[in-house]
């Protein structure tokens, strides 16, 4: 048959040879590796593609909002445990799985915890300490600066009697108000410090979560949890 013949086939209506050739060129393509079509950097990169297409519509995050909201409403009334859903069987390779040694990405677990939550509790931990400190300086500051302040009054007295007994009330006083300021100066420094730490805080256990040195310790905190 010619190709001419063959052409004449393919456009009669009443022939069969239209679904034989279709039938072929299925046949064909199904046999053949994918890839014999295609390379496998070719496929990937045209997936990626479609699937960064996909997330930048608005189609597509309409569709994932509804599929969370109907999972919530779904799981929202479920009281049973996770190890309810699970087989017997995977238990022991779950444990296996989540003991493994894990260091994640220091960039990846600071964007997670930067969070405001995460910083008020931070801040809160450093106020705490540093408050505490505070407090303990001003007992040290009770018992030097007073000493000082008596010793000082009673020195006054001594030298200069009881015409100038003044001098030693005006040391007290002086001694009583650098404490007040002392205490106002702290309490200040209290907060300034606080809130500028708390960035550096939480980048700070961001690093210690990524460390590898601590991957072993957190494989076991997974199994822990």
């Amino acid at each position: 048959m010619n190709p001419q013949q063959a052409l004449s086939k393919l456009r009669d209506h009443n022939s069969q040879a239209v679904q034989d050739l279709a039938r072929l060129v299925v046949e064909q393509t199904t046999a053949t590796k994918l890839k014999d079509i295609a390379t496998p950097r070719w496929i990937a990169g045209q997936v990626a593609t479609a699937l960064e297409a996909a997330t930048q519509g608005e189609l597509a995050r309409q569709w994932v909002d509804r599929r969370i909201e109907t999972e919530r409403e779904r799981w929202s009334d479920e009281e049973r445990l996770l190890g309810a859903f699970l087989p017997e069987e995977a238990e022991k390779p779950l444990r296996v799985l989540l003991a493994r040694p894990y260091s994640p990405d220091e960039e990846l677990v600071f964007r997670i915890i930067d969070h405001q939550a995460v910083s008020n509790l931070v801040r809160m931990v450093l106020t705490h300490a540093l408050t505490r400190f505070g407090r303990r300086m001003r007992k040290l500051e009770k018992g030097v600066l007073g000493g000082f302040g008596g010793r000082a009054a009673k020195r006054g007295r001594r030298l200069f009697g009881d015409m100038t007994g003044n001098l030693g009330d005006l040391a007290e006083n002086l001694v009583g108000a650098v404490k007040e300021e002392i205490d106002i100066a702290l309490e200040g420094r209290v907060r300034e410090f606080a809130g500028q730490a708390t960035s550096e805080a939480v980048r700070l256990i961001a690093g210690y979560l990524s460390n590898p040195d601590h991957a072993e310790g957190f494989g076991e905190f997974r199994i822990a949890v």
